[in-house]
């Protein structure tokens, strides 16, 4: 009796350490997400559907990998407002290559052209000494521009069949998508976690002057996060052209881009730096394309679910706040 007493003290002093400091978020939109899986499954019978469950899951893999993006520069004090507009670009430039050159081609140029935007906004952060958020803006408008010169504004279509086999395409019931997310989650986290890459990146985010007397390069650092940015934007953008099955100059858009901010800040990642990971990230996303896949399902517009999202971001915001307070 007594060594069940004192698991079940352990455990609730496990779950009050949880609900304070940096792991209170985290924690709370975790608590959440089962909150919100239940009622809509109680609203909705068909929303806890096999079917439905695997659909959310394959629709919010191409976010999740973006968030990650989100989360690397998140994590330096930055902001990448151009994911969205980066997203149609790069699904536009594979497309064309598609047409020109085969699906691999297609496949590659569209990585290549989202991880060159992201080298370019990483350079003129480092190089120019331009704040992140005025360096991703500028190249918000930048993106957008050329995406409509090269495109005119025109989906591109009669690509490869094989460009619908990432985001519709399941190898043992699991979606393809999924999958690739996983995969790359894994990987994003084993980076953060494990590699000297990683604990640089939380030193330089904590504390740029103080890291650079250890030995670190500030510059390269937030060089290379934006880099790795750029690279998950493109696997994201891959997944959602994939969908579409065609090249689409307005397929990110501000709702891409506004949702993996939200994902990324919902989960607990901080805007001060040096705070946070993809596991945060990643019951961010989970949270948000749950909440909008009930949301939908329930037929409320879309002008509601905005609504409704905003009011999330700023009580997740001020619940961590206050918890570290």
């Amino acid at each position: 009796m007594n060594v069940k007493k004192h698991d079940i003290r352990h455990l609730f002093e496990y779950w009050k350490n949880m609900r304070r400091g940096d792991k209170a978020t985290e924690s709370t939109i975790f608590m959440a997400f089962i909150v919100i899986m239940i009622v809509f499954s109680i609203i909705a019978p068909n929303f806890f559907s096999v079917s439905n469950i695997r659909n959310a899951l394959r629709q919010n893999s191409a976010l999740f990998l973006i968030a990650c993006g989100q989360t690397y520069v998140i994590m330096l004090g930055g902001i990448d407002l151009s994911q969205g507009n980066l997203v149609g670009f790069a699904s536009v430039i594979s497309a064309y290559a598609m047409l020109k050159y085969g699906y691999l081609a297609g496949i590659i140029a569209g990585l290549m052209i989202s991880i060159l935007c992201g080298a370019i906004t990483g350079g003129i952060i480092v190089k120019g000494n331009v704040q992140p958020f005025v360096a991703a803006l500028g190249m918000q408008f930048i993106i957008y521009g050329m995406n409509l010169l090269i495109s005119g504004g025109n989906p591109i279509y009669n690509l490869p069949e094989a460009v619908s086999y990432l985001g519709n395409k399941s190898i043992l019931g699991i979606p393809d998508a999924l999958i690739l997310a996983i995969i790359v989650g894994i990987i994003s986290h084993v980076v953060l976690k494990k590699t000297i890459l990683g604990r640089s990146i939380y030193a330089v985010g904590g504390n740029r002057k103080v890291s650079f007397l250890s030995g670190i390069s500030p510059k390269l650092i937030i060089f290379i996060a934006w880099l790795i940015n750029g690279l998950l934007v493109g696997l994201g953008s891959m997944i959602l052209m994939s969908r579409v099955g065609s090249g689409q100059p307005a397929l990110g858009g501000t709702e891409v881009q506004m949702q993996s901010i939200a994902a990324a800040v919902v989960g607990g990642n901080s805007f001060d730096g040096g705070k946070g990971s993809i596991v945060a990230t990643l019951v961010g996303t989970l949270f948000i394309g749950f909440l909008i896949n009930g949301l939908n399902i329930m037929g409320l517009n879309q002008f509601i679910r905005e609504v409704i999202i905003g009011i999330v971001i700023i009580s997740s915001v001020i619940r961590r706040e206050a918890a570290i307070a």
